[in-house]
Order: structure tokens, then sequence, then C-alpha cells
């Protein structure tokens, strides 16, 4: 406690906007509080002392305080002037793309820096963008995000000029947040190597930062309430970013998420990722008279030998006939494939001196994902089954969507109402890129009863 200079006032009046005045009044005995009978629009402090004299002050009338109503008076208005009923609608409620876990520095205003509006970016900050695994504050807001909001993407940033990624390189004990900055130490052990060799103390803060947005993506890619939901439709999606302050520009981190999770796949699962596994559509839709050892028709078998041709001659850029182990990784990655390390080790095994283009396509033939960059997740209205993802291509017309969910549900095809984004799906011609399907996409599956008189006629 600070010594008490001057005189000391026997009474206290405080007056409150929402409460009735009373009077703290100093007496032999201590502090006595009074309840005032009058009241005042006014907050402030008034003081008398024995003489009678009175000094008053307004807690509002601050020149700090005061710029800020100012300021929010003045931006209430220009956003009325640009939509008159813009708050209206943000009172209707919210639906958010994004889940941002950013740093609590003031410099970084998330969303000013992205260009997005209110209700565009569902937030939460602390020190250093850090995801703790105990944090019940961060977990809660995962969970709101994820399963009420269902944000598709959740985005960790970082920045450049951290104060609390500076403080954890320092050998200083900062007290209390000592115990939160340990988190930011154990990613500076994880990388340790990496980051001695790095000689500039400031490029050494650069790269802390980066790998501790890569390290807490990992720590989301580990979090049960993340999984269960990627298992079952495949988002939400993660993304490291970092914010360089000195020119204001954001950059997105190339983190190599396949490979750590391939790589830790066994101790960090919880979700039963396996029984919500995407399905080829090719599997779903080959007719009884189709080479069901092969798996697909003979113009589908030439498709896919005509596209990775043209893959093959596009990655072997020194026409040596033959690719190695990290263009075989690209092929399959521009393909669509999915394949673990273990996978490429047995491909490229017999066949030292490389692989070439005969085996290329053998090998394309037989994983037979070709092209499949379209993952459609079938939800029943009105089920509690868990929605159902199927692996298809841009070309996949909505009527072979429907054959796959016939056999994948058991859903008649004259009986399905797909619809997506709102609006139903009514030419079975169209292809899905023709009605905006790209990248992960929900279609809802309505079940409508068909006179038997109105049905498709079989094979149509």
């Amino acid at each position: 406690m600070g010594r008490l200079v001057g005189a000391i006032p026997r009474k206290i009046k405080v007056l409150n906007h929402y409460h009735r005045p009373f009077t703290i009044s100093a007496s032999n005995n201590g502090w006595m509080f009074r309840p005032n009978r009058t009241s005042s629009s006014n907050m402030f402090f008034s003081t008398s002392d024995d003489s009678n004299t009175t000094n008053e002050l307004s807690l509002w009338d601050t020149p700090d305080l005061r710029r800020i109503f100012d300021g929010n008076r003045k931006w209430q208005k220009e956003m009325l002037a640009k939509d008159p009923q813009y708050f209206e609608k943000l009172a209707q409620g919210q639906s958010p793309e994004f889940l941002l876990i950013g740093c609590s520095d003031s410099r970084v205003g998330a969303q000013e820096i992205m260009g997005l509006n209110q209700g565009e970016l569902f937030v939460h900050r602390n020190i250093a963008n850090v995801v703790v695994h105990t944090d019940i504050n961060l977990l809660s807001v995962i969970f709101y995000a994820v399963n009420v909001l269902k944000v598709r993407e959740i985005l960790v940033l970082g920045h450049y000029h951290c104060g609390g990624v500076r403080a954890a390189s320092s050998n200083k004990d900062l007290g209390l947040i000592e115990h939160w900055l340990i988190n930011i130490r154990d990613v500076q052990r994880l990388h340790k190597k990496e980051l001695d060799a790095i000689a500039d103390p400031e490029q050494r803060h650069r790269r802390l930062v980066e790998l501790n947005v890569q390290e807490q993506c990992f720590n989301l890619y580990g979090n049960s309430i993340v999984q269960q939901m990627q298992a079952k439709t495949g988002r939400p999606r993660i993304h490291g970013f970092v914010y360089d302050i000195e020119n204001g520009l954001l950059k997105h981190l190339d983190i190599d998420f396949k490979t750590q999770i391939q790589k830790y796949r066994n101790i960090y699962s919880v979700a039963d990722f396996r029984h919500y596994s995407p399905v080829n559509i090719d599997e779903m839709t080959k007719t009884d008279d189709e080479d069901n050892s092969a798996g697909m028709s003979d113009t589908t078998r030439n498709e896919r030998r005509r596209q990775a041709r043209l893959l093959f001659e596009a990655i072997d850029v020194e026409q040596t006939g033959t690719i190695g182990r990290k263009e075989l990784r690209r092929a399959m990655e521009g393909l669509g494939l999915r394949t673990t390390e273990e996978e490429l080790d047995e491909m490229i095994a017999p066949h030292p001196d490389g692989i070439d283009l005969a085996t290329f396509e053998s090998i394309v033939e037989h994983l037979g994902s070709l092209g499949t960059d379209r993952l459609v997740v079938i939800r029943k209205r009105g089920s509690q089954d868990a929605p159902r993802p199927l692996r298809c291509r841009a070309s996949t017309t909505i009527f072979e969507l429907k054959k796959a969910i016939s056999k994948l549900v058991g859903t008649p095809i004259e009986q399905q109402v797909l619809i997506h984004d709102g609006v139903r799906l009514k030419n079975d011609d169209a292809a899905l890129a023709e009605v905006g399907i790209t990248d992960i996409a929900e279609v809802e599956l309505l079940v409508e009863i068909v006179p038997s008189g109105f049905k498709r006629p079989a094979g149509k």
C-alpha cells in the first residue's frame, strides 16, 4: 500500500448511472456506507473535507474513454450509412466459416488484416497463439465453433515480433507467465537442432514463430473435438498463418500435415476414421457386366491411362523415361491418390533404376482413384446415421451420384432428392463442377415417395 499524502476527506460520495448513489463516510469505528436519497445521471467522486469545499471528477470525462465512445458513435454512423439494416442483420445470428486462434498482441487485429466483416470470423486469442490441451477456455471455443457453428477452416495465426515468443527464447524467470511460455519452450526443444543452426537472432526468432504455429496446428489435429468432426465430414481443415507486422502481409505456411499424421496416427488418433473413410464412387457405380477384378470399364481405364501418361511426361522433365520416389509422390498427389510413405516404399522397391511409364500406368490403374478430387458428404435428412463421404471427380454426374447413394444407403434413385447449398439438384446429367461442387461439399438427401407409375425406367 502506498502512503497517503495530504488531508483525508471525511466523506466520499459515489454516484452511478445504474445504481442509487451512496456515501462512504469515515468515522472512529471505520468506514460506513449509506445510500443517498438523490439520484444522478453522472458518475463521479465527490470529496468533502471539514472546510466544506467539494471537488468533483467524472469517471467518464477522460480523454482516453471519450475517444473510445466518440469513435464508436462515428463507426456506428458509418456502418448505418452503408447499410441501414447492418446491425439488425448482425443481431439475427452468426455463421462464420473460420475459427481463428491468434495472439493477443494489440497490433494484430485479425478481422482487419484479413479484410473480413463482422460475423465472418470466430476468434480466440491468447499469448503467442498457443493450443494447450488442458485450456478449458480454448476447448470451449473449439467445441462451439466445430459442433455448433460448423466452421469449415481453423486458422492458427502467429506473427513476427511476438513478445511471447521472444520471452520464451530468453533464460529469464518472468513469473506466473512462465507456466504458459513453457509450451513455446517445448517447441524450441523439438526443433533445437534447426534453430541452433540459425546464427542471426532475428531470423532465429522468425523461424521459431513459424515453428510455434506449426506445432499448434499439430496440437489441433490431436484434439478429439476436431478429430471426431473430421472423421465424419472431412472438416474442419487446419491452416497455419504468420502475419508480418513490418509489411502488413499474411504468409500461409507450407506445413507437411500428411507426413506427421501418418507418422503419429497410432498415438494421437481417437476418432474412428476407418468407419467414415470415403468410398470411391467407381466402386459404387460399376455395373455387373464390368470387370469386377479390375474395378473399372474399358472407357474409364483408357481415360486414366491417358491422364497418367500426360502427368508422367510433365513430371519427367529430364526425359529420362523413368521417375524416382520424389517424382512418384508428386504424381500421386497430382492424381488425388492417398499413399503413405510405406506404400511409396513398396512401389519403388522393385524398381531401383526408377519407374517407367508402363509401370506408372499400372500403379494408377491398381489404385483406381485418378482424378477423384472432390469429397461429397451425403447427409440424410432426419436420420441419426453418420454422414457418408463419397470420393468423386469433377465430371461425376448427378445421376452417377444418385446411383452411388442408392448402393451406399439403400435409397432408390427415383426417391432421392439431393440438395446442395439450399438448391435442389434437378439435372441428372449435370456434372458436379457445373453445379458448384468443388473440393469438399455436403449434399443433403431427402427421401421422396414416388408412385410406381412415375418411377424411372430401369437402366435410365
